[in-house]
């Protein structure tokens, strides 16, 4: 009887052992990445785990906005500059 209480301590030491294992691991590489990509103001994709800057579409276009101050808009949401936009 003694033994299997020494086997049944065993084996929910290793449940907790992976279980402390899978948490960090988890945190690792899930929730702390996210948190400092979230802290610079990107966007984070939690599928493929990457951390991304957001762009204005006229910025990679070189198109001007028909909308002037929709575009002023979205710069200050992004966090750029908003003078290249004229009211």
């Amino acid at each position: 009887m003694d033994l299997f209480f020494l086997r049944l301590r065993i084996v929910f030491l290793a449940i907790f052992a992976i279980g402390c294992v899978g948490s960090f691991a988890y945190h690792y590489f899930w929730r702390w990445p996210e948190q400092k990509c979230l802290a610079k103001g990107d966007w984070w994709d939690w599928r493929e785990r990457t951390c991304a800057h957001p762009v204005v579409i006229t910025d990679i276009t070189g198109r001007p906005a028909k909308d002037v101050h929709a575009e002023r808009r979205a710069r200050e949401a992004l966090g750029g500059p908003a003078a290249n936009a004229t009211p």
